[in-house]
């Protein structure tokens, strides 16, 4: 992703990457929620975003 940034990568570049991770990023949500950094709702949300944004929805 940084290699992405360096080179000035295009929004759907990016958006292609982080996509990728997708799964990582939920886990990781699961996990701050599960430490109280915040909620279940805020990862089910920005997860359900994401995988619109990259269907197109």
């Amino acid at each position: 992703m940084r290699a992405l940034i360096h080179d000035n990568a295009s929004e759907k570049a990016l958006s292609d990457q982080a996509f990728r991770n997708r799964k990582h990023l939920f886990q990781d949500g699961v996990s701050a929620a599960l430490n109280g950094e915040t909620s279940l709702s805020e990862v089910l949300r920005v997860c359900r975003e994401e995988g619109e944004r990259h269907a197109g929805v």
